[in-house]
């Protein structure tokens, strides 16, 4: 029990040479420096010699330049040190032992773990074999893994520093803060990967993780990158760029009201959960969410899946693209009120459940049925219907709509231009009834094509502009209907008409 090495206090203590302290472990002892003082320049080696199993206590919150257990075999008790170099011993036990690497140096476990490992060096801390550790915290420096392996069987988190040459890189949870560039190597974190600050994941392999949870800064990818199927990415805050490469993910969760943005370019965050009825984008609440590209999300008709996106705080500006992919007919359930900038149905083939969608842009699949679509035009942007026809259509925006092919809604359906243009594009929308009975800025451009009134309820108002100020429309086809029952057409009645802004109207058949 005795104190055999006594320097609690190392201020102005230096050292020169290759040699140091030793001290066998055949009887107890207790080993103290520089507690108060003590520097990874000012550190002395220790050397453990013989192979005795009396254990040897070393005070937490010492410092040496290089620790060397030798060929002792005893279990250290719970410390925690700092050390330029560490030497583990074959027949020792180590778990309790957390070092703090603090300056330039190397690390040898010839097979054994530690507890918690630190890196807080101003150097390059290297590995000279695989390490186990239960926890892996990186706060300042280097680490150059030699393309040895890290294993925590708990968690490993990064706030600042280089990680070199990394072999496997195993946890429960990482966790990412300051700026960490992956370049080689393998990261598999079991349960999660936090990314408090900027991620850069340019090569090796990061495995999938059930969740990714991203809080601030920027995650880039410089690979292709897949969650486990079930996983979520979640994005609280900052930035996700996909920087030419997809995301694969079973969840995109990002609802909230942190400032927040996903750079696109081309590519795609591919939405791939295997259970069915799962909301696989979850964006309930888009407030400070923007992203710019031209890519989107994607996701297959494979099984059924659920999407809600900015029911509170989605704009026009703000909702992001949807595409559709593959052939199948699981049904796809879009929530009331959810925003999308492009939503595309592809080619799949299922019948839509009742919803009233914002949209920019419209494209419908061919085998596809919408008839339980309620589709509010809230931006710029075109209707593609591949011969499909929707509930019922609203248009609401400064911008303009354009008609990529004739468009129906059911015959009981109101088609309601509330403001902006109507581009029908030489095409024909047919629909009960139509309604423009307000004074906001509102136009269509009729081309060659025309709107017809179908309503079959006899003694309805089929067209509603009682009101026509602020209305225009331009081209040479108009609105047009059948005398088949009593309709009835309001046109300025109330205010706005005039010889300058009064559309076509045309009667067809005999009736």
């Amino acid at each position: 029990g005795n104190n055999n090495l006594s320097m609690a206090i190392a201020t102005n203590f230096t050292w020169t040479g290759t040699g140091g302290f030793t001290a066998a472990a055949d009887i107890t002892r207790t080993i103290n420096f520089g507690a108060t003082g003590g520097s990874s320049t000012n550190a002395p080696n220790f050397t453990l010699t013989g192979s005795g199993t009396a254990v040897v206590s070393f005070a937490s919150g010492s410092w040496f330049n290089t620790l060397n257990f030798g060929t002792t075999a005893f279990t250290v008790a719970a410390t925690t040190l700092n050390l330029n170099n560490l030497v583990l011993s074959t027949g020792g036990t180590f778990t309790s032992l957390s070092p703090t690497m603090v300056g330039t140096g190397t690390i040898t476990t010839n097979g054994k773990a530690v507890a918690g490992l630190t890196v807080n060096t101003g150097g390059t801390f290297t590995l000279s074999s695989a390490l186990s550790c239960t926890t892996y915290t990186q706060t300042a420096g280097t680490i150059d893994f030699a393309s040895f392996n890290l294993t925590c069987s708990s968690t490993a988190t990064y706030t600042a520093g280089t990680l070199l040459n990394t072999g496997t890189i195993t946890c429960t949870t990482w966790t990412c803060a300051g700026t960490f560039t992956m370049t080689n190597g393998t990261i598999t974190p079991s349960t999660s990967f936090v990314v408090t600050g900027a991620f850069n994941y340019n090569g090796g392999t990061l495995s999938a993780v059930p969740t990714f949870t991203h809080t601030s800064s920027t995650v880039t990818l410089g690979k292709a990158y897949a969650l486990t199927a079930t996983g979520p990415y979640t994005l609280t805050a900052g930035t996700l760029t996909l920087s030419g490469f997809d995301l694969t993910t079973g969840i995109f969760a990002s609802t909230g009201t942190g400032v927040r943005s996903i750079a696109f370019g081309t590519n795609n965050i591919i939405l791939a959960h295997t259970t069915a009825a799962t909301t696989v984008l979850s964006m309930a609440n888009a407030t400070n969410f923007s992203w710019t590209g031209t890519g989107g999300f994607t996701v297959a008709a494979d099984i059924t899946r659920t999407f809600t996106v900015g029911t509170t705080g989605g704009t026009s500006t703000t909702s992001p693209n949807l595409t559709l992919t593959g052939s199948g007919t699981a049904v796809l359930t879009f929530t009331t009120g959810s925003w999308f900038n492009k939503l595309d149905f592809g080619t799949t083939a299922f019948t839509l459940a009742g919803t009233t969608l914002n949209l920019n842009s419209l494209t419908l699949s061919t085998g596809g049925v919408f008839t339980n679509l309620t589709a509010t035009m809230v931006g710029t942007g075109t209707i593609t219907p591949n011969g499909k026809s929707i509930a019922a259509l609203t248009i609401n925006h400064s911008g303009t709509t354009t008609l990529a092919g004739a468009l129906s809604t059911v015959v009981t359906a109101t088609t309601t231009l509330t403001s902006g243009t109507l581009d029908l594009a030489g095409f024909t929308l047919t629909t009960g009834i139509f309604s423009s009975n307000n004074s906001n800025t509102r136009s269509i451009s009729f081309g060659s094509g025309n709107i017809t009134m179908v309503t079959t309820t006899a003694n309805l108002a089929n067209l509603t502009m009682q009101t026509a100020t602020g209305f225009t429309c331009t081209g040479t086809g108009g609105f047009t209907s059948t005398a088949d029952i009593n309709r009835v057409f309001y046109f300025g009645t109330t205010g706005g008409g005039s010889s300058t802004n009064a559309p076509n109207i045309t009667l067809s058949g005999s009736g």
